[in-house]
């Protein structure tokens, strides 16, 4: 896909696992709670993107240390979260707290937008891309 060799894919829902494996756009898929270490090398990907799992009562945000862990250094993190929510998330702590010790840097932050423009129109997001340092 755009040249990108090795994309994987992970989640916890082996239905949603099933769904992005067709048209089979990775490489490999596996089940994997994102409160867990990730079972993957250091320095291993040039970007993580996680959408849909930063919401409160989702992935725990100690999630951000391994997403940086796995990222080679130069490389982007891209995710998203409830505009609404984050504020008041403990997800902004670990970003801020990632931030200002110097483990990546914003590079780019989206507008606020509708995520689910017909199903749920109140919910809006937004989605940061950090560069790991």
């Amino acid at each position: 896909m755009l040249g990108y060799e090795s994309i994987f894919g992970s989640d916890l829902s082996p239905a949603m696992l099933e769904f992005a494996g067709s048209p089979k756009p990775y490489a490999r898929v596996y089940e994997y709670d994102l409160g867990e270490p990730l079972p993957e090398e250091h320095n291993k990907y040039a970007a993580v993107t996680c959408f849909g799992s930063l919401g409160p009562g989702y992935a725990p945000p100690r999630c951000m240390d391994e997403f940086i862990r796995i990222t080679k250094p130069g490389g982007y993190i891209i995710f998203n979260t409830r505009a609404e929510t984050y504020p008041k998330q403990e997800l902004k702590e670990k970003v801020d707290g990632l931030t200002n010790a110097g483990a990546w840097k914003l590079v780019d932050l989206s507008p606020i937008f509708r995520s689910y423009y017909f199903i749920e129109p109140d919910v809006k997001s937004q989605v940061y891309v950090f560069q790991v340092a």
